[in-house]
C-alpha cells in the first residue's frame, strides 16, 4: 500500500532514498526548487544528501517564508525568519 508521511523530515527522506535510488549512479548531481513550504522542504532535502551518492548543484528557493503580519501569528513568523536565516546562509555556501 502506499506509504503514510506524518512530518517534514519524513517526507524529506522518503524523496532523498527515491532519488538516490533513482539517479545517483546516471546523475549525481541535481538541482532543487522549492516554492512557498516547499522551500523548506527542498532545504530540508539538500541537507540530507550531505552523506550520499548525489551532491546538489544549485538550490531555488521561491517565495519561501509564507508570513503573516497578525499578531498571533508572530511567534510563527519570528521561526520562520530563523529558518530563512539558516536557508540564505547555507545557500551562499554554493
Amino acid at each position: 500500500g502506499p506509504t503514510s508521511i506524518h512530518n517534514l523530515f519524513g517526507r524529506v527522506n522518503f524523496y532523498r532514498d527515491i532519488l538516490v535510488s533513482e539517479l545517483a549512479d546516471s546523475n549525481p548531481c541535481i538541482h532543487v526548487m522549492g516554492y512557498s513550504l516547499g522551500g523548506l522542504l527542498a532545504y530540508a532535502l539538500v541537507q540530507s544528501l550531505e552523506n550520499t551518492k548525489l551532491c546538489c548543484a544549485s538550490l531555488c528557493l521561491v517565495d519561501p517564508t509564507p508570513l503573516s503580519n497578525s499578531e498571533a501569528n508572530q511567534n510563527q513568523g519570528a521561526s520562520w525568519s530563523a529558518a530563512l536565516g539558516r536557508m540564505i546562509s547555507f545557500v551562499q555556501h554554493f
